[in-house]
């Protein structure tokens, strides 16, 4: 009991002793405002803030009453303001002086850091950690490598709806291995370089996602298109020259009036024109009923209707907005269905590039949906894209190992000194 006593009355005089000291700071600041700064205003400010006038809506001489002009913060707020940027009194009026100006402003400054009623402690900020994005985030300002060692890591946990709040950021057994690992890889990143295949060899199929509804898009899907473009970002390992090879998928029909069908011996039934004259379908032989096989003129001709059956359509390959390739697609799915993939060799300097593949007058359809044929495809798209190298790789040390190593000597040419400043410059 004794125990509980002395326990109430611990905190009943820490109550009482905070209330005496708030009290002391009331009297010391009314006091102050009577002798510092009410002067100021009754001489400078009360010719036009008078109860009489009220300029701007504001009358000063109510505070003559000190008591009142502690309650009234957000006026003196913006006193401040005024006063500090030599707007009040207003011209031709003479300016404050320094000494006025430093009277007012450091009285509001004592009054608005004055505590709220009843304000409570919010208590100890939490030490926390950083969640994945910020963790990339990191990585990539103080050591300029764009690898994502975070997206390895397990889910941040959620509080609130935020997955940033530190007293929700736990740090489990398998975070703190991750975060090893992730150290380990970095620091042989950023001094040595990331890795990369000692021969150029295929380093991902991309492929853009069929619907809205496919798998989300990761690393080698790309997100879907109903304009057939083929866009998204690739981390390239190392500066050096990469090979892109995509397919485009071209299924649109003809779009010309049709022609009559080629029939056995190059005429069309009923005696008319054969098609190598008049134009044919891609599967005219068999329309007409004929078996043969279609003279060279019939299949040139055959050739250069399906050329003709779609209009022709700019394609376009850029890297972050600089354009690499610049194509022609014609005709329609019969047109060169055998063709091979488009082939481009460019450098490409290390780190996350933004790839796409597109065809810009489709960008401006006013509905995308006149690009879907009738069984859901789309008339023309890119189907996938492969990244082949890297040819002739820089041998020059990363741009990680430059902001590293500040000291500019060569690799393996580090002396004690430029140790210290090496450690100093990072942990800073």
């Amino acid at each position: 009991m004794f125990r509980r006593l002395a326990g109430i009355l611990v905190a009943c005089g820490a109550t009482c002793l905070c209330q005496n000291l708030d009290d002391a700071r009331t009297t010391a600041l009314t006091a102050e405002f009577q002798k510092s700064v009410m002067p100021v205003l009754s001489a400078r400010c009360a010719g036009c803030h008078s109860s009489q006038l009220k300029t701007g809506g504001l009358n000063l001489e109510q505070f003559r009453n000190a008591s009142l002009a502690l309650q009234q913060i957000e006026i003196w707020k913006k006193v401040r303001d005024r006063v500090t940027a030599g707007t009040m009194p207003p011209p031709p009026a003479t300016p404050l002086s320094k000494a006025e100006s430093a009277a007012v402003a450091g009285w509001i400054d004592h009054v608005a850091g004055r505590p709220a009623a009843g304000a409570v402690d919010p208590g100890r900020v939490t030490a926390r950690r950083l969640n994945r994005v910020e963790y990339n985030n990191t990585i990539r300002d103080l050591l300029g490598i764009t690898i994502r060692p975070a997206d390895e890591f397990p889910t941040d946990d959620s509080g609130y709806g935020f997955d940033n709040i530190g007293d929700v950021l736990s740090l489990s057994p398998l975070l703190m291995e991750k975060l090893m690992s992730a150290a380990r890889r970095i620091s042989q990143a950023a001094v040595y370089g990331e890795a990369y295949p000692p021969q150029p060899s295929l380093l991902v199929r991309i492929k853009p996602k069929r619907s809205q509804d496919d798998s989300p898009t990761s690393g080698d899907i790309f997100p879907f298109s109903m304009r057939g473009a083929l866009y998204g970002t690739f981390h390239f390992p190392v500066d050096g020259q990469y090979e892109f090879r995509w397919r485009y998928a071209n299924l649109r029909g003809p779009e010309v009036a049709d022609q009559p069908a080629i029939g056995a011996g190059g005429t069309a039934p009923g005696g008319r024109q054969s098609g190598a004259q008049a134009g044919a379908g891609p599967t005219a032989g068999r329309r007409g009923g004929g078996r043969g096989a279609l003279t060279p003129e019939q299949r040139k001709a055959l050739d250069e209707r399906n050329r003709l059956g779609a209009p022709p359509v700019q394609m376009v390959f850029a890297i972050d907005g600089r354009q690499m390739l610049t194509a022609v697609v014609e005709g329609s799915t019969d047109y060169n269905y055998a063709r091979g993939e488009t082939v481009v060799r460019v450098p490409v300097t290390a780190g996350d590039r933004f790839l796409r593949a597109s065809f810009p007058e489709l960008a401006n359809l006013d509905d995308p949906r006149t690009h879907i044929n009738r069984d859901g495809r789309r008339k023309i798209f890119i189907d996938y894209m492969d990244i082949v190298g890297p040819y002739q790789p820089s041998p020059a040390p990363a741009q990680s190992y430059r902001r590293i190593f500040i000291c500019g000597h060569a690799p393996g040419h580090h002396d004690a000194r430029c140790a210290r400043r090496v450690v100093e410059n990072l942990a800073h």
